[in-house]
């Protein structure tokens, strides 16, 4: 088997791992939430999911490329990943704490902040990085460190349902949840920059290396930005016009649908 055939099918079979850990941990945090629950958990995911295409401005697919093709070096690529999330994750706080002087949508105010900041951060990390690793031609790290987290979190969630009357995200399990994107980032981060970053060191792109991201990532922000609309806007329509458990009953059954689809 030629070495390209054996990265892809390296590739492929850990996606799968991956996607099937995504599969039960969904299952399980919508059995212990119920409809209501998970349905008002996964909204609010997708309210965050759609903020990321532009805090992210898709510069995973530059940055993937750049290194594929040796332009940039990885120690640039792993800083300027970094230094970009810190930059957002302050950003996105400074905006809550001047914005947001209430409870969102019946989330405490606090407690979306704390969500909102690891759901978003965590997510950067593990897409930045996750690229990087596959431009490296380092297709199993990523979803052995996403898997791992998977499981840890599902063999947390209790077997009896949740029923308690304080708000959903208050919950230790919907924290764990969140928290979870965070330290698959980190741990994704950590492991490059010990394989990779030879010798360890924070280096940034040049103001030459940052244009050709930028660049490069302008137009891959407008195919995303369709793409999610295609997946995503119905549950806009549903929230509107449906209750929360039909929410929840109908963004479970497209989830599940899109991960048979993957």
């Amino acid at each position: 088997m030629k070495f390209i055939d054996r990265l892809i099918l390296k590739n492929f079979i850990w996606r799968i791992i991956y996607f099937v850990s995504v599969f039960i941990l969904n299952v399980f945090i919508a059995r212990y939430f119920l409809a209501t629950g998970s349905g008002w958990i996964y909204y609010i995911i997708s309210l965050f999911s759609f903020a990321l295409l532009f805090l992210g401005f898709c510069l995973e697919t530059a940055m993937g490329y750049y290194l594929a093709n040796g332009t940039i070096s990885p120690a640039k690529l792993a800083s300027f990943s970094l230094a970009w999330v810190l930059v957002i994750a302050i950003l996105c706080f400074l905006m809550m704490e001047f914005f947001l002087k209430g409870d969102f949508e019946g989330i405490p105010r606090l407690t979306f902040i704390f969500v909102a900041l690891v759901y978003i951060a965590g997510n950067l990390l593990i897409t930045f990085f996750s690229a990087l690793f596959y431009a490296s031609k380092n297709f199993v790290t990523p979803s052995l460190v996403l898997t791992i987290v998977n499981i840890v979190v599902i063999l947390l969630i209790p077997k009896e349902r949740f029923v308690g009357t304080a708000p959903i995200f208050d919950n230790y399990i919907a924290k764990i949840y969140f928290s979870s994107f965070l330290l698959q980032g980190i741990i994704l981060l950590v492991l490059f920059f010990a394989s990779q970053v030879r010798p360890l060191s924070l280096r940034l792109p040049s103001f030459y290396d940052s244009k050709l991201l930028i660049k490069y990532s302008l137009l891959a922000v407008i195919t995303t930005v369709i793409s999610f609309l295609l997946f995503r806007v119905d549950y806009w329509f549903v929230n509107k016009f449906c209750s929360a458990q039909e929410l929840g009953n109908y963004i479970q059954t497209s989830k599940l649908a899109q991960i048979m689809i993957l």
